[in-house]
């Protein structure tokens, strides 16, 4: 995927948006491989929460980032299943993983986050054990 948006762009550590936390970020142009997308539809309408209604659903991509990509904020008190502390090492063949969405969650501001973009090399190249 490449980066379209100018808008700094976040990394979040699971597919569903409101119970991960964020890991790092994405800057415009910065291209990365994804390894599989999954749709996620709008939150169910709550009472309590006006602002769900405001949301639509999203296509999100679990893509493979850089260590850059990654915030300095994540501390061991945050990974309480230890996911993203293990994808941290520095082995050679580790790949940390986070989700980004393909544009903006709000309804009122749907803006276009990234493009698909074609790599037939990575897909020969790439370890799917994980």
């Amino acid at each position: 995927i490449q980066i379209i948006t100018e808008k700094s762009v976040t990394v979040r550590s699971s597919y569903d948006i409101d119970t991960s936390r964020t890991i790092g970020q994405l800057d415009f142009n910065d291209t990365r491989y994804f390894v599989g997308k999954k749709w996620l539809p709008p939150p169910s309408p709550d009472e309590d929460d006006d602002d769900d209604d405001e949301c639509i659903g999203v296509m999100r991509y679990k893509v493979c980032l850089d260590k850059y990509d990654l915030s300095l904020a994540i501390s061991i008190e945050e990974d309480d299943d230890n996911d993203i502390l293990e994808n941290l090492e520095t082995k050679s063949k580790t790949t940390t993983y986070g989700w980004i969405s393909d544009r903006g969650r709000l309804a009122y501001d749907p803006y276009r986050i990234l493009k698909e973009v074609a790599d037939t090399s990575f897909a020969a190249s790439f370890d799917y054990s994980d």
